[in-house]
């Protein structure tokens, strides 16, 4: 006896079956079977990767009710490759895959139940980039002793990184954007000529193809030339008035100036062992200085060798005054009468330099004549080869043919320095 049915739920059904013979004898007995024809249920499939992370945390539940999920027919596939190491057990999947970049990244479960009835799952999960790259490798550093220089650095982005934008490179020194650079994912590399001695400082930035951006500073100093000498006094070309001067030249350098290597040389005699120094200042006191040009050479050379020459003039130009009579004369008969003299003088800008203030101080006379004035006369600024006139009156006793009279003059000369004539001035 066969009997078709259709329409049977999933699971276990139960049958009976009985029976009669001709004589009236029966019999029975049952059974049952079970319908498995739909595939196990996935109740969930997850898949996340934490940021800056290769690795992905997958995890599936699953069930059969009817046959069972057949254990070994699941299988896990992440971006159509075959994941392996798997937990998995009849209800559930746990892996974590390893090595993943950054992106997006397609999840595919597959499984049957005992019955070989198929079931499938799918998802995604995003493998992103927040982390900017590194730079490594700044050159140059610390001190150079060239004009010319490469700056250089090198890149790379931590995995699972999107990887260097090279043409996110941009390099500055001393704040100026450099061109002509060859920038690759690995690194960058600069040109520079003439630089000028002395510290530079160097910028570079770079991104990573998800946007993330990195940037280092460093710096180096170019020590190519000898020391610096300068703030020279006097200074070149200019004109002292003193016979002492203070003669004196700064000597500085990046690299350091070997203080040995310094030379003083006035008038082409070397002088160096009378220098005196104070911090980078080097000075040699010249005394009795007569009228005329001098020249000074100071030489140095920095801590790596580069030598430096500094020579400049000057010249000391004093002032000098001389004294003329002119006309002696009473300028009245009442003037007569009271013995009152007038002398007229002129007074001569005779020296090299110039008489600044100009002044006669005081005057005396010999035979009891007394010098009236008007004084202290002032006759200004006198260059050389200029003059001034002025008078003076004295009084005259009766009696008193001759007398012998001096005028005492000043000038005013450099760092306070007073010139007297003639010298000394009376008391």
């Amino acid at each position: 006896m066969s009997c078709p049915v259709t329409g049977l739920p999933q699971g276990v059904n139960n049958f009976s079956v009985a029976v009669a013979d001709n004589a009236g004898n029966s019999a029975s007995a049952n059974g049952s079977f079970t319908v498995d024809t739909v595939g196990p249920q996935v109740s969930s499939l997850t898949a996340s990767a934490p940021p800056d992370s290769g690795t992905a945390n997958i995890a599936a539940t699953f069930g059969d009710a009817v046959s069972g999920v057949d254990t070994g027919s699941v299988q896990l596939r992440v971006d159509g490759g075959l994941v392996s190491g798997c937990t998995v057990t009849t209800a559930s999947l746990s892996c974590a895959v390893t090595g993943q970049a950054v992106g997006s990244h397609s999840v595919e479960l597959t499984l049957k139940d005992n019955m070989g009835n198929p079931a499938s799952a799918s998802t995604s999960f995003n493998v992103t980039d927040t982390r900017a790259p590194s730079i490594s490798g700044m050159a140059p550093s610390g001190l150079i002793a060239s004009a010319d220089a490469v700056i250089s650095a090198s890149f790379s982005d931590p995995a699972p990184g999107s990887g260097v934008d090279a043409a996110s490179v941009a390099v500055s020194l001393n704040g100026s954007p450099v061109g002509g650079c060859a920038a690759s994912a690995a690194g960058v590399s600069c040109s520079v000529s003439g630089l000028p001695d002395g510290p530079h400082d160097v910028h570079v930035e770079v991104s990573d193809n998800a946007g993330n951006r990195a940037a280092s500073d460093w710096s180096f100093t170019v020590s190519a030339s000898g020391p610096v000498i300068g703030n020279l006094v006097p200074g070149n070309g200019s004109t002292y008035q003193n016979p002492k001067v203070a003669v004196s030249a700064r000597v500085t350098d990046v690299d350091g100036v070997d203080t040995g290597s310094i030379r003083f040389y006035f008038e082409g005699v070397d002088v160096t062992t009378q220098i005196v120094g104070n911090g980078d200042v080097y000075t040699y006191n010249a005394t009795g200085l007569a009228d005329g040009a001098y020249t000074v050479r100071v030489t140095a050379s920095d801590s790596a060798g580069h030598p430096a020459e500094q020579t400049w003039t000057f010249t000391v130009a004093s002032p000098e005054l001389r004294l003329a009579t002119g006309q002696v004369y009473w300028e009245s008969y009442a003037a007569y009468l009271d013995r009152l003299l007038t002398v007229d003088y002129l007074m001569s800008s005779s020296g090299s330099g110039s008489c600044m203030n100009g002044r006669v101080t005081t005057a005396t006379a010999t035979n009891g004549v007394t010098p009236l004035g008007p004084l202290p006369v002032n006759l200004g600024n006198m260059a050389p080869g200029t003059n001034q006139t002025y008078n003076v009156f004295y009084i005259v006793p009766h009696g008193v043919s001759n007398f012998r009279a001096t005028s005492y003059a000043a000038c005013d000369g450099d760092a306070g320095l007073v010139f007297m004539f003639p010298y000394p001035p009376p008391l």
